[in-house]
């Protein structure tokens, strides 16, 4: 019989165990070890799994695919005369500016204008002196043709006296030649045979008269007409000689006119988008007075690309577009796509020239081809305008959670392999 007032069983577990006391975690300690070994997975895999797509947004314009067309003056001067108003749609040749150039002499003033004047003044000399001549010639060409008439109809009338004297002569000699024989067998006297055949005389006198006259009266013909043609003659001399004159003074001022006023004219069919020199204004070569837009140009977006992303864009990069005239929040993006990479940067001069920009890195411009042409604003059909401007975000490469956070780490350890692999290298 035992005679311990405790249960065995109860002394048992009173007695000090050899391997220590059994601790057993409370329920919530166990809970958050496994949340955390979940979380600490769940963070791994969402590292690793995850990805990022590196996004960038650049700015750029509208502008025709094939560009757009600065009009500049040959020649430095002064903008004259401006021919379109901005917006205007011309023809190919049609004349949108005059530009004038001149010079300055210390006595003269505008030497172009001077020589202009002179030569003027030398074209009216001459026109003057044509009109005299041409008036001179008609005076006397009216008076040799008078002459001339009056020769001819003098001539008609000693041609039909000396034919009617012809005539009387001829009768007169068959009078006598019937009354030679009247006279022999005594019929007729001896003395009125004589007065017949001094009458006769008389008649050839007066015939061979008449025929001096209207030898002399054709020769007058004849002197007059070539008196006429000499004059006709001079006059043609003397108009080619003016003509010429004319011609070179004609010439002198087109080439005069030319280097003092210079016509610029559309070079294709189009539209001019902007007037950028007024009426008035000085110009240089090298300074545009004019855009002009191409009929039948799609337009593009050309953006301005940093030399540190442009490795990454290919044709076919989607690219989002927000036109800055319509406010995304309102309108919305629009989706396009790259359609042209260039294979070299801007050079700086060139960057410099777009507006708002200032040299950083070097830029490439890459066409981006547009989802429309137009875009619907409260309910109407908009047309793109070009020179609008435009932003752009680009989607580049895709990299999962874990490259990006230890892109850092990732970019030493190359650096290290590369530095070490340059030490390796023998000499």
């Amino acid at each position: 019989m035992n005679d311990s007032l405790y249960r065995r069983e109860a002394l048992d577990n009173a007695a000090p165990a050899h391997l220590g006391v059994v601790a057993r975690l409370p329920n919530v300690q166990v809970l958050a070890a496994t949340v955390s070994i979940a979380s600490a997975i769940a963070i791994i895999a969402f590292l690793f799994l995850g990805s990022y797509t590196r996004r960038i947004t650049v700015t750029g314009i509208l502008e025709p695919r094939n560009g757009v067309i600065n009009l500049r003056s040959s020649t430095p001067g002064k903008v004259e005369k401006v021919h379109v108003s901005p917006g205007a749609r011309v023809k190919a040749g049609d004349p949108i500016f005059t530009v004038t150039t001149t010079r300055e002499t210390e006595r003269q003033g505008d030497e172009s204008s001077a020589r202009l004047d002179r030569l003027l003044e030398d074209r009216r000399r001459l026109h003057a002196e044509l009109a005299a001549i041409k008036t001179s010639f008609a005076e006397q060409e009216s008076a040799l043709i008078a002459e001339l008439t009056t020769s001819r109809t003098m001539t008609g009338r000693v041609a039909a006296q000396r034919t009617l004297q012809a005539r009387r002569v001829e009768i007169k000699r068959g009078i006598l030649q019937r009354t030679a024989p009247l006279v022999e067998k005594g019929y007729v006297s001896s003395l009125q045979y004589q007065e017949g055949e001094s009458d006769l005389l008389k008649l050839q006198s007066e015939l061979e008269s008449l025929s001096a006259q209207l030898e002399k009266s054709r020769q007058t013909e004849i002197n007059l007409a070539s008196r006429l043609k000499i004059l006709s003659n001079e006059l043609t001399e003397k108009l080619g000689l003016t003509s010429n004159q004319l011609s070179s003074i004609e010439q002198s001022i087109i080439q005069t006119e030319a280097e003092r006023a210079v016509l610029i004219t559309a070079p294709f069919d189009g539209e001019v988008s902007n007037i950028l020199m007024p009426e008035g204004s000085s110009t240089l070569t090298s300074e545009a007075l004019a855009t002009l837009l191409p009929d039948g140009d799609a337009l593009v977006a050309r953006i301005l690309v940093d030399n540190r992303a442009i490795g990454f864009l290919k044709v076919g990069t989607p690219v989002a577009i927000r036109y800055r005239p319509f406010p995304y929040e309102k309108f919305g993006l629009h989706q396009g796509s790259v359609s042209r990479i260039p294979s070299s940067a801007l050079d700086t001069q060139a960057f410099m020239r777009l507006p708002g920009q200032t040299p950083t890195n070097s830029v490439y411009k890459v066409d981006v081809d547009l989802p429309q042409q137009s875009i619907t604003v409260y309910g109407r059909s908009e047309h793109l305008r070009a020179g609008m401007e435009v932003a752009a975000d680009l989607h580049l490469d895709r990299r999962t959670l874990a490259e990006w956070i230890f892109e850092p780490i990732i970019g030493m350890k190359k650096r290290f392999d590369v530095d070490g692999s340059r030490h390796e290298q023998p000499d």
